[in-house]
């Protein structure tokens, strides 16, 4: 098998056009997706062509190819020149192969029908209308100002995925900054102080924050709803506030905000709607699946059915 791959690897001769230190799945989309990236076995392989690669190969296959981009592509084309050659041969038509390609399209198919039928579903607008009369504390929203403080960031104590992208974010969002993270909460905890006595959010926000996006906007944030892309700690806590409170410093991984509550009301029904039929469609497919399940839900009719296990089949 090592001289067969050897062999292959031989034939499948790569000649990369890779700039330096540059990955495909980075590139700017701006790029041509008829750019030819490599030649395979005297055939060229375009930017484009690579890209579908990494769409229908999976994230396991991605991180291979950001690590080496040469190996990846190899192991790709190969695998789809010997599946070429098995399927002259018609190995796919011969058993086990053959009900073990049934099974895993039927899988796929299963899961892309399950997709299709959540997707696809039309949500009716009087169903949207009373899903959110019915549900109107899920869809408040509430305007906010704040002052951010960064603080330097300490050491990683994790290492799930989440960890240390959380503890490269801090780094980055940190720069050269010095301040530790006692040091802000204490400057955060003064600064609520001061706002609750009445202090100016505007004039605080100029001096004090470190959020670029607001402090030359009088510290004003924006909306937070329960849809925001803002951190998890944010919108709990804004969501919870009543009009004009300030919160107590909220920690995040790089840094303190102080907020306070300018506005809180109800988001206008054209704004929740989409959120609300993403719901409405989970519901629907808990239904259809619910009434599938009562459907074919087998009856054992003997308890002590024992299933005998099949002899493996020769190859």
């Amino acid at each position: 098998m090592v001289k067969l791959i050897l062999k292959m690897q031989s034939k499948l001769c790569f000649a990369f056009l890779f700039a330096a230190g540059t990955l495909l799945a980075q590139l700017p989309l701006k790029q041509d997706l008829k750019d030819v990236v490599a030649v395979v076995d005297g055939r060229n392989i375009t930017r484009g062509e690579v890209q579908q690669i990494l769409f229908v190969a999976g994230p396991e296959f991605t991180a291979k190819f950001q690590a080496n981009p040469q190996v990846a592509l190899f192991e790709w084309f190969l695998k789809d020149h010997l599946g070429k050659l098995g399927a002259e041969l018609k190995l796919d038509q011969q058993s086990p192969l053959k009900e073990e390609l049934e099974a895993l399209r039927m899988n796929y198919l299963a899961d892309a029908f399950i997709n299709y039928e959540m997707n696809s579903y039309v949500v009716p607008q009087e169903a949207i209308r009373k899903y959110y009369e019915s549900n109107s504390a899920r869809y408040q929203r509430v305007r906010v100002s704040g002052v951010f403080l960064k603080f330097k960031p300490g050491d990683v104590t994790g290492t799930s995925t989440a960890d240390l992208a959380a503890a490269a974010a801090a780094i980055l969002s940190a720069g050269q900054l010095q301040r530790t993270e006692e040091q802000a909460r204490e400057i955060a905890t003064d600064i609520a102080r001061r706002l609750r006595a009445g202090e100016d959010m505007a004039k605080l926000a100029q001096q004090y924050s470190e959020d670029p996006s607001s402090n030359t906007k009088g510290g004003d944030i924006g909306y937070v709803t329960t849809a925001s892309t803002y951190p998890q700690e944010i919108k709990n806590a804004t969501l919870a506030m009543t009009k004009g409170a300030i919160s107590d410093p909220i920690r995040l991984s790089t840094g303190f905000y102080v907020l306070r509550c300018d506005e809180k009301d109800a988001q206008p029904l054209g704004d929740a709607s989409p959120e609300i039929e993403v719901e409405l469609r989970k519901v629907h497919l808990n239904d259809f699946m619910k009434g599938l399940n009562d459907k074919l839900r087998p009856v054992i009719k003997d308890p002590s059915l024992i299933i005998q296990q099949p002899a493996p089949a020769k190859r």
